[in-house]
């Protein structure tokens, strides 16, 4: 239980001025949503704590990115840890009622930053244009690129000229008051 016999503006006190108010108010959520201060990333490969020493004998529900358990019936109710094998989230079910999500993710390190060969290259371009030769389809394209283009100044100069009649017809008349 918290008792807090104050406001949190600043009328009856000057707290909420004070650098010390940021923490505070930070620390009574946490204290009140009963948030714990567990890591929620964590690489592939690295072991998740599943138990504290108050909850041996209760039973952690896992469940692995495919949506699977990931302890059987016996480990859920006496693993420490679980090993986290592959990327993506796990849902942690703990006996006092809260649900977790952690995020696992494949360390950096191991990307491989080499650059693509150029072979690689020339045949993701070539599979873009299909299998039929250059010459077929080209003319085609050719004349709807360049319909299009005519068509974009048409609906350019269409704006142009609503723009122009609509400030004329909706321009202010010169007012009588002076």
């Amino acid at each position: 239980m918290l008792v807090f016999t104050s406001t949190f503006d600043n009328i009856s006190n000057d707290f909420p001025l004070h650098a010390s108010f940021v923490p505070f108010i930070e620390q009574t959520a946490q204290y009140l949503g009963r948030v714990d201060d567990r890591q929620a990333n964590f690489m592939v490969g690295s072991y998740l704590e599943l138990r504290n020493a108050k909850e041996q004998g209760a039973s952690i529900e896992v469940l692995d990115p495919k949506g699977e358990r990931a302890l059987t019936l016996e480990e859920a109710t006496k693993a420490q840890s679980i090993r986290l094998a592959s990327a993506g989230y796990y849902e942690v079910h703990r006996p006092n009622g809260r649900k977790e999500l952690v995020a696992v993710n494949p360390d950096r390190q191991e990307s491989d930053l080499e650059l693509i060969p150029q072979e690689t290259l020339t045949l993701w371009e070539n599979t873009a244009h299909g299998v039929g030769s250059a010459g077929e389809g080209g003319d085609a394209d050719r004349k709807l690129k360049e319909f299009w283009w005519y068509l974009m100044l048409a609906v350019l100069a269409v704006g142009v000229a609503e723009s122009l009649l609509g400030n004329r017809h909706l321009a202010v008349v010169g007012s009588d008051k002076d």
